[in-house]
């Protein structure tokens, strides 16, 4: 969408490769891996949000920029709901 993509620290990184390993090994069922993403990706959601809600008075820009971002991770989370 010609935004330039963030890139995580190698810390970050690592951290959520151990957890998503972790939290798959012991279940690798689709419905399993579509929970983890659905959550994470509800979170997200939460998050931006919150940040929204909380800057009314930013630029249209970003503004438009985010609420861009949160329909579409809206649109994943109804993608999902058919793994799960």
């Amino acid at each position: 969408m010609g935004a330039a993509a963030y890139e995580a620290s190698p810390y970050v990184r690592a951290m959520v490769k151990t957890g998503i390993a972790m939290k798959t090994a012991s279940n690798s069922d689709t419905s399993h891996l579509a929970e983890i993403m659905f959550r994470g990706t509800a979170m997200g959601i939460i998050d931006m949000q919150r940040t929204l809600n909380c800057s009314r008075l930013a630029d249209e820009n970003i503004r438009s920029s985010a609420e861009s971002l949160l329909k579409r991770e809206q649109q994943f989370c109804d993608d999902l709901k058919r793994f799960l």
